[in-house]
């Protein structure tokens, strides 16, 4: 994912998304058709050939598709990676200074830094640290058995 000039429009979390979703398929040597049948029987929802053909050509295609919290825990699920993974800019030279929080031009953009510190929390806040511990507090209590 780059961008050779300065008046391209800067790419979307979703396209970073499909970036990393492409890669993570790629590395796990599955194809599309066998990618789309995991993710149908993780998500509930049809996953087809043309649906990750499409998903995958998000990152440079005119048409971004818009990836939803259930479709990011199932590839975390599917590949054995963690959720914020599929968020993290690509780690190339020629990758964009900045991303657009939404699909127009007129979106606000944030740094590869800014977007770093959102993904990883970097820096994180009193709250944020309490709910974390509290949530890995509790997770600890689930048997087992109650766990997919």
């Amino acid at each position: 994912m780059t961008t050779d000039d300065s008046q391209a429009a800067a790419p979307t979390i979703n396209q970073i998304v499909a970036h990393n979703f492409a890669q993570a398929r790629r590395r796990a040597g599955l194809t599309q058709q066998e990618t789309a049948r995991r993710l149908t029987r993780l998500t509930g929802t049809r996953w087809t050939e043309v649906t990750v053909c499409n998903a995958e050509r998000s990152v440079k295609g005119t048409r971004v598709k818009e990836f939803r919290a259930i479709e990011l825990l199932a590839f975390s699920e599917l590949f054995g990676m963690p959720v914020a993974r599929f968020l993290l800019p690509p780690a190339d030279e020629n990758a964009a200074p900045a991303y657009a929080l939404g699909p127009s031009d007129t979106a606000a953009r944030i740094t590869s830094r800014r977007l770093l510190d959102h993904v990883l929390a970097r820096r994180p806040k009193g709250e944020y640290r309490d709910l974390v511990h509290e949530a890995t507090r509790t997770s600890h209590n689930t048997p087992a058995s109650q766990e997919a």
